[in-house]
């Protein structure tokens, strides 16, 4: 797999409710950096992830890979993801429709479901993309979310969310009840992985009502000074296309 592989994803999917395992979410990532965005995903089409490709990317051996994507597509076929599709209006669907493991070849192979093929491919607009290598040395799956998220916002490079919407899209509305912990085992964690393993470096506030935390407000910057310009300017241009393809 190339280093600069991009991984697109309709904003509705970035804004979704989920929570994979990290192998779970290395997989899916695997699959959709195979997916031309830009044409229709064919339902019926196999994506093959290897265990030599996934030890590449994810620096473990070949054998110990094979064993974890065994293990995660089975969890993976049953997983569902929420998304809102309209205001009020919000669909719960599988990730994936098959999966196969093959021993001799080691390596695994799956369909995504016919639902959520369309926010993954035929992107013309509301979509994100970035580089897959910002993610892979990551260990934390809060990470990786957290990390989607600040690219949504690459023009802006800020994003506010509330604590119930967070903990919502992570699905660990049953966790965490102190704040403290929340920040601790989740924000701090995701925020080192980002700032140390990534192409940007995020900060965050606290907004509070009364003594209680109710949401948290993410700044980031890229880290090279180039590439923010780079990215900057194409969200312009992404969102002024949307602009355009909203008026015809």
């Amino acid at each position: 797999m190339k280093s600069n592989s991009l991984i697109y994803k309709d904003n509705r999917i970035i804004e979704a409710s989920y929570r994979l395992s990290l192998v779970q979410q290395r997989l899916v990532l695997l699959a959709i950096s195979q997916i031309n965005s830009i044409e229709n995903l064919n339902n019926n089409k196999v994506f093959i992830i290897t265990a030599s490709q996934y030890s590449s990317v994810f620096g473990i051996s070949k054998d110990a890979a094979f064993r974890e994507m065994k293990k995660a597509i089975d969890e993976l076929y049953k997983a569902s993801v929420k998304v809102i599709v309209d205001e009020g209006t919000v669909y719960d669907f599988r990730w994936i429709s098959s999966k196969t493991s093959v021993t001799s070849s080691q390596s695994i192979q799956i369909r995504f479901t016919a639902d959520i093929a369309p926010f993954l491919s035929n992107l013309t607009g509301n979509f994100t993309k970035y580089k897959f290598f910002n993610i892979t040395g990551m260990s934390s799956v809060f990470s990786i979310r957290i990390y989607e998220w600040m690219m949504q916002w690459k023009i802006k490079k800020s994003v506010t969310v509330t604590i119930e919407q967070l903990k919502d899209r992570l699905q660990i509305t049953d966790k965490y009840p102190a704040f403290a912990n929340l920040k601790q085992k989740v924000i701090d964690v995701a925020i080192s992985e980002i700032n140390e393993l990534s192409d940007i470096n995020i900060s965050y506030q606290l907004i509070k009502l009364g003594k209680k935390v109710v949401s948290v407000k993410f700044d980031f910057e890229f880290k090279d000074r180039k590439a923010s310009e780079i990215e900057v300017k194409q969200g312009i241009k992404d969102v002024l296309n949307d602009i355009k393809k909203s008026l015809k």
